[in-house]
């Protein structure tokens, strides 16, 4: 709890310290600020993410899932597709309101700082006052905070040869997530030099993107509760995506098309932006 309370306090502090950020020559203070405020972010990051399993397994009709099962009124099967759809249902509309509160972090500073930094701050407060004790397991004899989790890492290295279909899943989602990335920052690259670093055009990209992001997951999560699709579906299908938008690039080397006009990236940041819903 005190590392989430103190990770907060430090992205608040470096939120509005992004109001004294006003000329170039304050370029290294800028790159501090952008560090650590994405370490800070990450941080807590992990730690709301994390707690989507708990709240997901109070919810009342989980637990009455739970109860059915115990008494034979429901097979096990039943409850864990339960299980997964609450799951998704809680990171789903906590990733909406991300992607509304991202689209204002490459506008105007001030508007930026105003916007999500204070709505940050007005939104964790109630959380810190109003948090409740959720301990976790006690560490282990002759560790600390700060060698446990190597310990767990090389535990679970040994048990690999045992957890095959976990360390696939691991590997892929590694594999995945890593070719999002630069992808992602291959591509802002191209845009950069195509709309030759036009601010205004770059905000509304930006803008636009995160906003079809939350309409992406919105419509996702529609569809997973109509047809009854599984999480594992949806990864493969954005998996699919990433990859023609990283076929599109490529062809791109040779061709004249393949992110080399404005217009290209104006599709593409809508297009892979509401698909990114699938890794929610």
């Amino acid at each position: 709890m005190w590392i989430l309370n103190i990770s907060t306090l430090l992205s608040f502090a470096i939120g509005f310290a992004w109001l004294g950020v006003e000329t170039p020559d304050k370029w290294g203070l800028a790159a501090f600020l952008n560090i650590a405020g994405l370490v800070t972010y990450q941080v807590c990051n992990v730690f709301f993410i994390s707690a989507h399993v708990g709240l997901a397994r109070d919810l009342p009709n989980v637990q009455q899932s739970e109860e059915d099962v115990l008494n034979g009124k429901k097979t096990t099967e039943d409850h864990i597709e339960l299980d997964s759809l609450e799951r998704n249902r809680i990171s789903n509309i906590s990733y909406v309101w991300l992607s509304l509160a991202d689209s204002t972090e490459n506008n105007t500073i001030g508007y930026s700082v105003i916007y999500a930094t204070a709505v940050w701050v007005v939104v964790a407060i109630p959380w810190t006052l109003y948090e409740q004790a959720r301990p976790g397991k006690m560490l282990p004899p002759g560790s600390n905070y700060f060698s446990v989790g190597f310990k767990n890492i090389f535990q679970a290295y040994r048990r690999l040869p045992r957890l095959k279909q976990t360390a696939i899943y691991l590997l892929a989602f590694f594999i995945l997530n890593d070719a999002n990335t630069t992808a992602f920052t291959l591509v802002s690259i191209s845009q950069n030099d195509a709309i030759s670093y036009d601010t205004i055009t770059f905000n509304w990209l930006t803008f636009l993107g995160y906003w079809f992001e939350g309409v992406g997951i919105w419509i996702l999560w529609e569809l997973q509760k109509r047809f009854g699709w599984h999480t594992r579906t949806l990864v493969i299908i954005n998996g699919v995506c990433l990859a023609l938008g990283c076929l599109w690039g490529f062809v791109g080397i040779w061709a004249s098309v393949g992110y080399h006009r404005v217009a290209e990236f104006w599709v593409m940041s809508l297009i892979t932006s509401a698909v990114s819903g699938l890794n929610c």
